[in-house]
């Protein structure tokens, strides 16, 4: 038996609408692409040239915090950078460069604790102690607001 046009088309529309659900939603591409971590390393772009000029200092800090330079060839085949005369990972005056990962957790355990240490200070000199610690607290206030008829009575002195 012959399929009508309608039915022919309403297959189409079918078919089409499943292929398309079974691809990735569309989305602009990223300005720059960050390499899937690998090895125990993280990634990061750092800034090595801004308007032209050169940053050493930016550099220099990411360097003694423990970056490293990515070299071309540390990276998959399918990873897309410009060439470069030394081998390292370049693109718009930005240097790949990676870190341990280890030395990441260690960095955020230390700022983590710094900022506690910061906040149990403040609170100590505010009178706020944590529960437990043994330190007095303040006790709290047995004050309250009076509205309309209690005002009036309390400034009676009823």
């Amino acid at each position: 038996m012959a399929q009508t046009r309608a039915q022919s088309t309403r297959k189409d529309s079918t078919r089409d609408a499943e292929s398309r659900a079974s691809i990735d939603r569309w989305a602009p591409p990223e300005a720059i692409k960050t390499p899937e971590p690998q090895g125990g390393y993280r990634y990061r772009w750092i800034a090595e040239y801004v308007r032209g000029e050169y940053q050493d200092r930016n550099l220099n800090m990411a360097m003694r915090e423990g970056y490293v330079p990515v070299r071309r060839d540390e990276l998959p085949a399918t990873f897309f950078c410009a060439p470069s005369e030394d081998g390292l990972v370049r693109s718009g005056g930005l240097l790949l460069c990676k870190i341990p990962e280890q030395h990441c957790v260690d960095r955020q355990r230390y700022y983590l604790e710094r900022s506690q240490s910061a906040l149990r200070g403040a609170n100590a000199l505010q009178g706020i102690e944590e529960p437990g610690s043994g330190m007095p607290t303040f006790e709290e206030d047995a004050s309250r607001t009076l509205d309309g008829a209690e005002a009036l009575n309390a400034l009676r002195g009823g």
